[in-house]
């Protein structure tokens, strides 16, 4: 009876500290099969905007950009963690007259799954930025991305030496204090556009760095001007103690 006590001690010590390296080391988004599960939405979705006016709130974001730059009749985008190019597809549904050349960094596992079901010209996949050749963009586009980096700041800078001549930021955690790291959980159904037509509670885990506001700035304000701060939701994350907001900004070059 003590043999089988102690055998279920140590059992049940052993599942919880694999629970705890997972909650503490698990990037879920490195995972080919979630990747595979937001494309199958995303092209779903891509289809569903061919029939129908329907986006969600976040979906409007894009559209907010292109107001701001004011084009004429094309726009050369490049977008740092644009999935699999649902905002292309939004672009193209709500402004008819313009042509887009739009270029979407993305992990591996996105970019090769993206490659392999979405074809559609004038939208191409990147894995790595120093496999971007193309120069002059109109616009950087980042949408709730950097914060799921390694080094937010670091890819933040290594973003703005393309020189794009403005930029549309929403959705970036920042935070008012101390850089905050921990780890966001969602379900499944969740990641992606639209809702799954089945309920998906998998949970998925992902690592988020929040830099602080003013470091955030002080690296755009080196060779931009920041037109509009956006506080976009406040108060988030509050298991994290910290002060941590989603902001959105619209910068022009100097």
């Amino acid at each position: 009876m003590i043999n089988i006590l102690m055998r279920s001690i140590r059992y049940a010590r052993l599942y919880f500290i694999h629970r705890l390296e997972r909650k503490n080391n698990t990037n879920d988004y490195l995972n080919s099969s979630i990747t595979d599960y937001i494309v199958d939405k995303s092209v779903k979705f891509q289809k569903q905007l061919q029939t129908d006016n329907v986006v969600s709130k976040n979906d409007m974001s894009p559209i907010t950009a292109f107001g701001l730059c004011r084009p004429a009749n094309k726009l050369k985008i490049l977008e740092f963690g644009g999935g699999s190019g649902n905002s292309f597809y939004i672009a193209h549904k709500f402004f008819h007259d313009l042509k887009f050349d739009w270029h979407v960094i993305e992990t591996v596992f996105m970019v090769e799954s993206a490659k392999n079901r979405i074809q559609q010209a004038g939208l191409y996949f990147y894995s790595n930025q120093n496999e971007i050749v193309e120069k002059d963009f109109d616009l950087l586009y980042i949408n709730s991305s950097l914060q799921y980096t390694e080094d937010p700041l670091a890819e933040l800078i290594k973003l703005l030496a393309i020189k794009p001549e403005k930029i549309f930021i929403t959705r970036q955690l920042l935070t008012s204090n101390q850089t905050s790291k921990f780890q966001q959980r969602s379900k499944m159904n969740a990641n992606g556009p639209l809702n799954s037509e089945k309920s998906d509670n998998t949970e998925i885990i992902y690592p988020v760095i929040a830099v602080k506001k003013d470091a955030f700035e002080q690296i755009l304000l080196q060779n931009y001007d920041i037109i509009s701060v956006i506080i976009e939701e406040q108060h988030v994350f509050r298991y994290v103690q910290s002060n941590m907001n989603y902001y959105g900004y619209y910068c022009e070059r100097k």
